[in-house]
């Protein structure tokens, strides 16, 4: 005689099978070796935490050998992965921006960017910007940045006694010791940024940012190979010069300042 499982029956029954599936998957992976990275444990970052604080020089090599003499098993990788996470100390930073705040109409800033030419080259373009009006001081254009070419830009961008009282510039190998002297030969007070801190220079990273956003600046081959800068649209870009000559500089300059930006002077930008 044969016998017929409602479906009652039947929906009973998937629900005790799909109960003891999950308690039996439960059960093999409670019981199951555990695969992958194992987790630092909290007193271990609190280590690696103190020591980053404790020696601002080591890195993680030294770190990890440390670590490894007093018999903690980790990676030197591992290590480096929480030294990037290690809280850092606000006071330096709340000390540099007093120092922007109390002294901003006695410091000017100078820093590079680069222009890519229609001929595949790079055009090197300093400049320097004051901080307490914004505006641009000196501004020229070259290939070949070297110490001795700066050096002559800081003249032309310091005549006489108009000198600021700090000057901010980042560690680019290009500001050698011999313009650092030069610097402090006209009674201004370097102040570098710090490693990767192009924020403690704000105000000449955002003159860089407006030429970008707001300029189209574009370049143009003249005779000889020799490419000059040009930028019809903004009267913020950099009045850039280059091997032409002084006088068609000059006269560049002067049709280039005939225009003024709507509410501020043809030097100051965006």
């Amino acid at each position: 005689m044969e016998t017929s499982i409602g479906p009652r029956a039947a929906r009973d029954g998937r629900s005790v099978h799909r109960a003891g599936f999950e308690l039996y998957w439960k059960w093999i992976s409670r019981h199951r070796a555990r695969a992958g990275r194992r987790c630092v444990s909290r007193e271990l970052k609190e280590l690696i935490f103190r020591m980053v604080a404790e020696n601002s020089t080591w890195g993680a090599p030294r770190i990890h050998g440390e670590l490894k003499m007093l018999g903690l098993d980790i990676s030197e990788r591992t290590v480096l992965r929480w030294m990037r996470k290690a809280p850092r100390n606000p006071e330096p930073a709340k000390l540099w921006k007093a120092f922007l705040n109390n002294h901003r109409e006695a410091i000017a800033a100078m820093d590079f960017f680069t222009v890519p030419t229609l001929t595949f080259g790079v055009l090197y373009c300093f400049f320097g910007v004051s901080h307490d009006r914004r505006r641009i001081l000196h501004c020229n254009a070259t290939r070949h940045p070297t110490s001795a070419w700066i050096t002559q830009q800081l003249r032309e961008a310091f005549p006489d006694d108009s000198a600021s009282r700090y000057l901010i510039f980042d560690r680019a190998a290009n500001f050698n010791e011999e313009v650092v002297s030069t610097i402090k030969s006209f009674g201004i007070e370097p102040r570098r940024t710090s490693f990767r801190s192009p924020g403690q220079n704000g105000v000449a990273e955002r003159f860089v940012g407006s030429c970008r956003r707001t300029c189209s600046i574009t370049s143009s081959s003249s005779t000889n190979g020799i490419s000059s800068v040009s930028s019809p649209s903004c009267t913020s870009t950099l009045l850039m010069r280059s091997r032409l000559g002084r006088a068609l500089t000059n006269a560049w300059k002067s049709c280039f300042s005939a225009t003024p930006m709507r509410g501020s002077s043809p030097r100051a930008f965006c």
